[in-house]
């Protein structure tokens, strides 16, 4: 039964000063990308229980910026790379299409699914890049209106992207190549 009340969920970030840049839900687990690594946290009574350090490798990801999980881990840097993981270990096969001018303003990943493909919000280049799972660029949507970009959502079913830009929720048709 949903009362429509705003409920405290107990969760602890791990590691001495921890500064928590993105949290993403998969499988009833929640994941936390902190400087000092990606932590996964099983559901508890009330919240969710301790982290444990999900990155099973050496993997520097102290500047990552955003992640989105559909079995496998999509990390978005500060630098533009999109490193995919799979258990715990990058899968440096992974390459991702260069796109010009280069993604390292971007500041948010996300996949709706595992079919879906990747969604780079880029604000400094008034974009938003699409990409297939093996990491070819699908398209790019861009709008000089793009001037305040913070988030976006895919609306599958709908078919459509909502983007929040500054104060305002946009909504574009999503174009299937």
């Amino acid at each position: 039964e949903t009362n429509n009340t705003l409920e405290n969920v107990a969760f602890k970030a791990e590691g001495e000063n921890p500064s928590v840049q993105d949290l993403e839900v998969y499988n009833s687990r929640l994941y936390s990308l902190q400087q000092n690594g990606i932590f996964r946290y099983l559901a508890a009574e009330g919240g969710f229980g301790s982290g444990t350090s999900w990155i099973a490798d050496k993997s520097d990801i102290s500047d990552g910026v955003s992640m989105t999980i559909d079995g496998n881990l999509y990390l978005l840097k500060r630098t533009g790379d999109i490193w995919k993981f799979t258990q715990g270990k990058r899968d440096a096969a992974f390459i991702p299409s260069t796109v010009k001018p280069n993604l390292n303003g971007a500041t948010r990943i996300t996949t709706p699914s595992d079919a879906s493909p990747l969604y780079v919000l880029d604000p400094k280049n008034q974009r938003i890049v699409v990409f297939e799972k093996t990491g070819k660029l699908i398209q790019q949507y861009h709008s000089p209106s793009f001037d305040q970009l913070r988030d976006l959502v895919v609306q599958e079913s709908r078919g459509v992207l909502e983007i929040l830009n500054g104060q305002k929720i946009l909504e574009i048709k999503i174009i299937k190549p």
